[in-house]
């Protein structure tokens, strides 16, 4: 799920996929609140998957967005091959 969602998002915040990590946050990103919408509408259109706006401003993060995705569409738990951390943990 990550190649896919760092496509998209190097795509619409117009950086090299080498900018999107696993660990930026939309403001890392250069993401505000008004283009949260934009960015998530992308992945449904691209994925053919469904996000509940109450689920929009959830995110802390590209790995939180992508094991949300993959929770929705039966993918893995985490694709990181560090261990599992709390979100908004540091």
């Amino acid at each position: 799920m990550f190649p896919a969602v760092q496509d998209i998002l190097s795509k619409i915040v117009d950086v090299p996929k080498a900018i999107v990590k696993r660990e930026s946050t939309p403001e890392d990103l250069g993401i505000d609140s008004l283009m949260v919408t934009e960015v998530l509408s992308e992945i449904q259109q691209a994925l053919s998957i469904e996000i509940p706006s109450e689920d929009h401003m959830t995110f802390s993060d590209v790995q939180a967005l992508c094991d949300y995705l993959n929770s929705k569409t039966g993918g893995p738990a985490t694709e990181s091959s560090e261990p599992a951390t709390e979100l908004g943990s540091s």
